[in-house]
């Protein structure tokens, strides 16, 4: 059973009361925020009032749109962090090393950064994180607000200090200062993806000192808690995740549909509750996967194209433009 874009699965105490509290901060009428939803200020803090992530989304836009204030994109996910109390956290402060954690907030990324799902490529040496659904005219927003609590996260979890580096979409911004503040100062623009970049360095391999007990009982913890409110996997990521299962020889969208047990009328509605298409999902599928192949494991353009099945190197970087709006160096 999948979750949807629609449905109310999020408790108006815990993202909508900050963008409420961040309102308030900046002197911006909460009920700005609440533009375009309907949810009300006095629910928010009845904790069996829930929000759908569409509705969440809609909320951080008006966020985006209302406060001027740079920081802001900021302070939300660090905030978010700091105040949220909940299982997931401690199955990631007591993983094995990093890359469990970066699994761990993966998995449990509906309770740790609900408004952007996060995909994950790794090597030995080093993980790359995406988010899904670069479409959405405020991405690089949402990116920044994820990768500022998954910061947060890692740097309260792990002993040592993690080498991190960021890349966004778009031109460097004239507040740059908030991102050196926030974040470091190992920071690209003008990149193909908004992507968070992370070593692995010898020593983070392996944390004794966490013991295999405590790191399977607060796993088993949040595991359950995810379960019992069928928030496993979202509509969106199971089928991002077919495809990137089958990324050689991709189904169409005939077949693709058929393998979720849907008419292809059913499955393109579904995909479109998600702000997105079928084609927008195999393009972003395949993106990924040329950018991982490339960073992680120094695959050539040639190797890449026939990775995925393109026949000609020429098609491949005709199609790597048409998925990225740039060609490949």
């Amino acid at each position: 059973m999948s979750y949807q874009n629609d449905q109310l699965i999020l408790p108006t105490y815990l993202a909508p009361a900050l963008l409420i509290d961040l309102a308030e901060q900046y002197g911006v009428n909460p009920n700005i925020i609440l533009k375009g939803t309907p949810v009300f200020l006095e629910s928010l803090i009845t904790e069996n009032h829930a929000v759908s992530l569409e509705q969440l989304i809609q909320m951080i836009r008006n966020m985006h749109e209302s406060i001027t204030h740079p920081e802001v994109q900021f302070l939300f996910g660090q905030r978010y962090i700091e105040t949220l109390t909940h299982p997931a956290l401690n199955a990631i402060a007591y993983s094995q090393n990093i890359k469990e954690a970066v699994q761990r907030y993966v998995e449990f990324h509906i309770f740790l950064t609900p408004w952007c799902i996060p995909v994950a490529f790794y090597s030995e040496k080093k993980i790359i994180l995406f988010w899904l659904n670069n479409q959405e005219i405020h991405a690089n927003y949402l990116a920044i607000s994820a990768m500022t609590a998954l910061r947060a996260i890692l740097m309260n979890s792990m002993q040592e200090e993690l080498n991190i580096s960021y890349s966004f979409v778009g031109a460097e911004p004239n507040f740059i200062e908030q991102f050196w503040e926030h974040l470091g100062e190992d920071i690209k623009f003008n990149n193909l993806v908004n992507a968070m970049h992370i070593d692995i360095c010898e020593s983070q391999q392996k944390q004794s000192y966490q013991t295999s007990a405590m790191r399977q009982a607060y796993y088993r913890q949040a595991k359950l808690v995810q379960q019992q409110l069928g928030l496993e996997l979202s509509f969106l990521q199971k089928v991002f995740n077919f495809l990137i299962r089958n990324i050689h020889q991709v189904p169409n969208l005939e077949e693709c549909a058929e393998y979720f047990q849907m008419s292809i009328a059913s499955f393109k509605r579904r995909l479109h509750k998600h702000h997105t298409s079928y084609q927008q999902l195999l393009d972003q599928a395949r993106l990924f996967t040329s950018i991982q192949l490339k960073e992680l494991h120094h695959y050539s353009d040639e190797r890449i194209a026939n990775y995925l099945n393109i026949n000609d190197i020429h098609n491949f970087k005709r199609a790597f433009k048409r998925w990225s709006s740039l060609i490949t160096s």
